[in-house]
Formats: C-alpha cells, structure tokens, sequence
C-alpha cells in the first residue's frame, strides 16, 4: 500500500470514529412543552394561564407569546421552565409559540374557554359507543369547539413531569368512540349552556380503582385516620401473593405496579396535569370503596384537598356523582355497603367546600354494574357546573336534601334543602323506602306525606321515633323527588358524622 492509499485509510477511519462518536454522543436539549400544550389545546379563560415544560438549558430565557401577549421565564437547573400568561378572553384559534434561545416551538388551533378534569373508575370510563343512545349520538357530535385529551393509562412511584400518553382532539366520531360518555356528555351541555365558548375536557380515569391511588401519597400521610389502610396497601405491594388481580405494567423498565396502590395514579395522571389552568372537575367513583364506607368518609375529602392543593387554583369546584342504585336487593341491611358509601359521599358533599353531589340512585340497573344512561348523569353535572362553578342562580341541580326533624309523639317531620319547585311523593297508599325506629334502634317500614315543603313520617309499630332513614338499600326505591323529577339523596336522621 503507498503512501497516499495509507493516509486515506487512516483518514477513512477517523471519520468513521467521528461518526460513530456524532451518533453516540447525546443530542441536543430542545424545547418540550408539556404534553397539554399542543395543537388544539384548550386554554381556561378567565384566570391566570401556566405554561410549561422542560428541555431548556440553565438560565435560559423561554419566551411564550399568544395573540398580543408575550410573557418569558427562566430555565431551572434542570431545565424546566414556567411562564404565566394573563387571563384570556374566550376566543381563538390562537398560535402558541414557545421559543428558546436555539429553538421555536409553535402550538396552532389553540382556545380560550372552559376546561374541565373528568376522573375515576370505570363507570366515568365507560365510553361513548357503550352508552345508551351512544351510536345515534355519535355520527352528530362533530363540534370544533368542544375538544378532549385524554390520558393514558399509568402508574409511577415518583410523580411525572408530563403524561407519557395523550393529544388533543376535536369532538367527532373518531375522537369520541372510546372517551367518556359522562364527560362528552357534560361537556357537550356545557356547550349548549355557552353558545361560542370552547369546551375542553382532560380524562384521567381507570376502571376497578379505589380513591387511593388518585391521591399522593404524601397527602395520605399526613392523616393519622388513613394510616391503616397505607398500612394494608404496603402490606400487599411486600407480599405479591396478597394483591389483587389487576396489577398492570407500567412506568419505567415496565416494572409491575398495582393500579390499587396509594399514590400511583396520582404521580401518573394526575400530578402531570397540574398547574394546567382548570375551571374544575367532575368525579365519578365509589364502586371499589364499598366496604370501606367509614374510611371513604376521610379518604374522599383527602383527595379531593390533594388535588386542589397541587393545581393552586383554590377550592375550584369539584362535581361528583353520588353511587347509582344497584344490586336486587329486597332485604334491609345494615351492610348494605352502596347505601353506605352514598352516606360517605354526602358526607363530602356537606364537609367540602365549592363541592356538589349528583344523585342518582333512579338511574341504576339491579344486574349492571354499569348503567348506560351516561346522559343523564352528564346532564345533571352540567346542571351543578351553571350553578355552582358559573354562579347560575335559577338552575336547580340537586333533588331533596335532609336538613334537620322535629319528632310530634308518634310522627317526625322532616325539612329539607333543594327542594325546587316543591316536593313530590309518591301515592300515600303505596310510598316506600321510610323506616323509623325509636329508642331500641328496631327499625320499622314507615309511610309518608306531604305537610307542605316538609314530610311527615310514622309507622304503627314504632310509638315514639326517633330516628327516620330513606333509601337505606344498595337498591332502594325512589319515592321522593323535587317537582323537577330530580331524586332525593338517600339519608338517615342520626348520621352526625
């Protein structure tokens, strides 16, 4: 080989080493909004907007434009950065544009309207295409102005930065097909409600969870009650044999993580949305709770006080759904488990502020754990969301709440709060679902009748009651409603807790 063939070799060969090296070596950091921040975003009006993400080099100035607005940030150690726009009219479609020092990342389609959080188990979850009603529904809910995201199934021991699964889309047949009934629904009211306001909903539900793990684990800890069931749930993560059977992969290096344990979903799906500028969230869970009613009644406000905390946007309003009716049950109970995670859940519904319950123990199905009459369970959500979070005074969104009895010798008539446009019972002769007891705590059928805004109720075989109990079954009759058909949450007269 001459001369000049060797230097060529050698030359060849440096550059291959170069290249090898070039493609080897890290590539350079870029901008990474977080994953809400991409075409077709919603933006909350109305309210201060973050927006944030990672990939920044330390110091770096990020700035964020939208419309007229121009607002920038410095860039952390670790490189994530947050800008704060000012709060937004409703309207669009704007041009995000985030851009760094190297690079420029630009958002298009985004709106400024209303955005809500919708989470829980699997009756949230259940789908459009499965819900009653779900395929007339659909080939008509194309709507540019009503936008989901939805989140990935998840779970991480540490919280995340961003979901590792989930985009925006427009409302259509496509985007809808497998997204929430209960949320497209309420948001597709909302619309309704809001002619030309964008309606944004985030869904980040799981179906079989309990509360637990929508909540972090730093906030459990912190309550001396929910120490036990920490210690339960450690308990079986140390002994896989004890765990039950919907324990997926997921997170880094797929190692197995239950769904049920403390804090996973709440690092995964929750944690990753927050500080995303929300008007608020609707809820609907409790099925897994059952048995655990006692626990639920802390555990419940917890993490509704968990989230709040982490988005910083106050006690924003939180819209639940209160357990339907459910199981053929015929035979009064003390164990009736759903009647007693629906007095949980008022509970939560008198204790937690800005909070509203949506009853609807009339729309259940005794051999389904999932119900389909996802529209109504929307409508009524929309119907607390114009009362309680946009301030609606002349909309009722709540049947008959019990307020307070006055025992009359061998009667007990009952007030009540939401009663609309006045009480409805049923016929006398056939009106269900009261019991009294008196001092021996023997419970007995009662009957019942309007005195007024107000219910007398008495039973021949109890002389002086009193306590009274409505609904007490996990599939109790429905008997009291207000004039607008809305049910009266079950209740019984001597829960103080």
């Amino acid at each position: 080989m001459g001369r000049h063939s060797a230097l060529g070799a050698r030359r060849s060969a440096l550059l291959g080493l170069a290249s090898l090296i070039a493609c080897t070596a890290p590539a350079a950091a870029q901008l990474r909004p977080n994953p809400l921040f991409a075409d077709g975003a919603v933006l909350q009006r109305g309210v201060p907007v973050p927006v944030w993400g990672t990939g920044a080099r330390s110091g770096e100035r990020v700035a964020v434009s939208l419309g007229a607005q121009r607002v920038s940030a410095t860039a952390a150690a670790d490189g994530r950065w947050t800008a704060r726009l000012a709060p937004l009219a409703a309207g669009g479609p704007y041009a995000l544009v985030i851009a760094g020092e190297r690079d420029t990342v630009r958002v298009r389609d985004v709106m400024a309207g209303e955005v809500w959080v919708a989470g829980g188990q699997s009756n949230m979850g259940l789908t459009l295409e499965r819900a009653a009603g779900g395929d007339t529904v659909l080939p008509r809910s194309a709507d540019s102005l009503l936008r989901v995201f939805l989140v990935g199934r998840d779970t991480a021991d540490t919280a995340l930065a961003a979901v590792r699964r989930g985009r925006w889309a427009r409302a259509d047949s496509a985007a809808l097909r497998n997204f929430s009934a209960v949320a497209y629904f309420f948001a597709r009211d909302l619309r309704r409600a809001m002619p030309g306001v964008a309606v944004g909903v985030i869904g980040s539900y799981w179906g079989g969870t309990g509360a637990a793990p929508w909540a972090s684990r730093a906030a459990l800890e912190r309550v001396p009650a929910l120490r036990g069931m920490l210690l339960r749930a450690d308990s079986v993560r140390v002994d896989p044999s004890r765990s039950p059977p919907r324990a997926q992969s997921g997170g880094p290096g797929g190692a197995a993580r239950n769904p049920q344990h403390p804090g996973v979903l709440h690092n995964a799906m929750i944690a990753p949305l927050q500080p995303y500028a929300i008007r608020g969230a609707i809820w609907y869970q409790g099925e897994a709770n059952a048995g655990r009613a006692d626990e639920y009644r802390t555990l419940f406000p917890t993490m509704i006080a968990d989230w709040r905390a982490g988005w910083g946007q106050g006690d924003f309003p939180f819209l639940f759904v209160q357990l339907p009716n459910y199981l053929p049950d015929t035979v009064e109970t003390l164990r009736a488990r759903w009647a007693q995670l629906r007095a949980a859940q008022l509970h939560a519904s008198r204790v937690v502020p800005n909070a509203a319950m949506v009853v609807t123990v009339d729309l259940g199905e005794p051999h389904n754990l999932h119900p389909t009459r996802k529209d109504v369970v929307g409508a009524r959500l929309a119907l607390a969301a114009r009362a309680v979070a946009y301030g609606e005074r002349n909309v009722e969104y709540a049947g008959p709440r019990y307020e307070s009895m006055a025992a009359r010798g061998d009667s007990v008539l009952l007030a009540f709060t939401h009663r609309g446009g006045g009480l409805r019972l049923a016929p006398a002769d056939s009106v269900t679902g009261f019991e009294v007891a008196g001092a021996d705590g023997v419970w007995a059928p009662a009957r019942a009748a309007l005195r007024g805004d107000r219910v007398l109720v008495w039973s021949p075989a109890v002389r002086a009651p009193k306590v009274v109990r409505y609904g007490w079954l996990d599939n109790p009759p429905v008997t009291l409603t207000s004039a607008e058909g809305l049910p009266a949450s079950p209740f019984r007269t001597d829960d103080g807790k």
